[in-house]
């Protein structure tokens, strides 16, 4: 993963599957949401979708919301200079233009902001961070094209193209007896790609 994601990635990488949206016999919608409360890191999740569909096109849109403070435990307390705050959404179109074809169009972002690294090695005497991270922004978009039994060995088959890019600014300070020097250092990767995609029936063996 460490040689298309960075240096980040080497321990491997995460493939997300967004959910699908459903066509419907009539017009249809509806929604979840869900909420969670941490005490460890005094966390807060948030997250909902709503949805609306017929026979011919569906569309599913999200939105996701999280803040996390410094960690607590029983015995050391509070430890300093790991919390974050996040921010995403998602939204995915369907259509149906012929019988067992399906046009798709996604996408998924995601934004950090404020993250404190701790990391005793790399704090400075007073006890600020070394390294500190003001915004860290993720996004992939795809379009698909997936074709529903194509084969009797296939269960579907989907070609896709894809717009990765990663943003991330981050702050590098040291300490020295008089003053704290502030190096900012700004990347940008952008990543274009595609594939074939095809699932194959268990029964098949």
């Amino acid at each position: 993963g460490a040689v298309q994601y960075g240096s980040d990635a080497i321990g491997g990488v995460v493939n997300i599957l967004s959910k699908r949206p459903e066509f419907t016999k009539d017009l249809d919608y509806g929604g979840d949401a869900y909420a969670r409360i941490g005490s460890i890191d005094r966390e807060s999740t948030q997250w909902t979708d709503l949805w609306v569909a017929n026979p011919l096109a569906s569309v599913l849109v999200g939105g996701t919301g999280q803040h996390s403070d410094d960690y607590r435990g029983p015995r050391e307390g509070r430890i300093r200079n790991t919390g974050f705050d996040a921010l995403g959404g998602y939204g995915k179109l369907s259509v149906r233009p012929a019988e067992g074809q399906t046009v798709g169009l996604s996408f998924i972002e995601n934004e950090r902001t404020n993250v404190d690294s701790y990391t005793s090695s790399k704090l400075n005497p007073s006890g600020t961070p070394r390294n500190f991270t003001p915004i860290e922004r993720r996004w992939l978009g795809k379009v698909d094209y997936t074709f529903t039994d194509p084969a009797p060995f296939l269960k579907d088959l989907t070609p896709y193209l894809y717009n990765q890019s990663f943003v991330t600014a981050r702050n590098l300070a040291t300490e020295n007896a008089t003053t704290i020097t502030t190096t900012r250092t700004d990347a940008k990767q952008i990543i274009y790609g595609g594939g074939l995609q095809g699932t194959v029936p268990l029964n098949l063996f």
